[in-house]
């Protein structure tokens, strides 16, 4: 894990949001019926999927690609042992808030030094 991966999180979060709602516009609907014939009754089956493409196969890969950085984000920060720094490192690459809105929702009183210390503290660690 680096700093960057951290820092990217946010904008591969976004990425993977536009990316599902893309494939949801490429979803495809279809609706079949039975014909009224002597021994079938009239019903209505809905057929839904994504037509084989390879924009769609690409979109299915970055998605995968970007699903696995941000699960490998949050199993690090997940996986830090001291509560407190886990808690700066949420706010700060999870949520993006900056060194002095972590420092004040953690309960420095604006410190925000001891924020960055912590967290370098932390990444040098790797």
């Amino acid at each position: 894990m680096t700093k960057t991966d951290l820092q990217n999180y946010r904008a591969d979060k976004r990425r993977l949001d536009r990316i599902s709602a893309e494939l949801a516009g490429h979803e495809t609907r279809v609706c079949v019926q039975s014909a009224a014939d002597p021994p079938f009754s009239k019903h209505c089956v809905t057929l839904s999927g994504l037509p084989p493409s390879d924009e769609v196969t690409a979109l299915h890969r970055e998605k995968a690609a970007l699903e696995r950085r941000t699960a490998a984000v949050r199993a690090f920060i997940s996986a830090i042992p001291d509560p407190q720094t886990r808690e700066m490192f949420e706010l700060k690459y999870l949520k993006g808030k900056t060194f002095l809105q972590v420092a004040m929702a953690i309960g420095l009183g604006g410190n925000e030094s001891c924020v960055k210390m912590r967290i370098y503290r932390q990444l040098r660690k790797l």
